[in-house]
């Protein structure tokens, strides 16, 4: 038998345990004046955007109410409608279908497409932020079809797509009255086309950039944002009311 003597003062080293960890992509926020819409319906505005339209959903503004004595309440910020160029009557038929977004305001307005309300909890505070609410069923049912209708989008071939807003050819009613056409959602009517009164709004049309890719990846953000742009983030909208942390990034 072999003598095994020379083993007798051998120690092992300890195996440094470690967590089993899964990758899973993160979210990397457009930049300009662009909104990112990823295969999976989830959809995210860049800082620039949001500051510039007033997208972030904040505490409601509450002023005196001098009639009753009491005080009133507002709800500050815009939401977002999308426009198809075939199916708005306002403008004349283009040689080449395109799409427009509108930045609606969410006081006195209802029915608004995108981020047009939220819940609030018991002190006032907004429960969802658009720069991490990820996924929107209109986006996924709705916004990603016109994508395709009106830019030939493949979703098969892409992880996700910018739609820049082209702020430098603004839409302008003479008289600031739009019908802006919309979909029934709910009813006996469901499916109808029909036609919404918006009054004093913003509207541009939509560019979009994308490429499309050999493999389109398996997983999708999984709603954290990357740490450099947390950084960005933070104090952006301390004054009106949201302050990004940890917790809600």
């Amino acid at each position: 038998m072999k003598n095994l003597d020379f083993l007798k003062g051998i120690t092992l080293a300890k195996v440094q345990e470690t967590e089993a960890t899964t990758r899973v992509a993160k979210i990397s926020l457009p930049t300009g004046d662009t909104i990112r819409l990823y295969k999976s319906g989830k959809i995210f505005p860049s800082v620039d955007l949001t500051k510039e339209f007033d997208l972030q959903f904040v505490e409601k503004k509450e002023t005196p109410d001098t009639l009753t004595g009491g005080v009133s309440t507002t709800v500050v910020g815009c939401g977002l409608d999308f426009i198809g160029s075939e199916n708005w009557t306002m403008v004349e038929k283009l040689e080449e279908p395109i799409m427009f977004l509108a930045f609606i305001p969410r006081e006195g307005n209802t029915k608004i497409d995108l981020w047009g309300s939220t819940k609030y909890d018991k002190e006032g505070t907004p429960k969802s932020n658009v720069l991490e609410q990820g996924t929107a069923s209109f986006a996924k049912d709705t916004l990603k079809a016109m994508v395709t209708e009106y830019y030939g989008v493949d979703w098969d071939k892409v992880n996700f797509v910018d739609l820049r807003v082209i702020t430098e050819v603004p839409m302008i009613s003479p008289n600031q009255v739009y019908h802006l056409p919309k979909v029934i959602s709910r009813g006996e009517h469901k499916g109808n086309a029909t036609y919404v009164r918006r009054e004093n709004i913003a509207i541009f049309p939509l560019d979009i950039i994308y490429d499309e890719v050999a493999e389109v990846e398996a997983k999708e953000p999984d709603g954290e944002i990357e740490e450099a742009q947390k950084e960005e983030l933070v104090g952006e909208f301390a004054t009106e009311g949201f302050l990004p942390n940890n917790e809600n990034l």
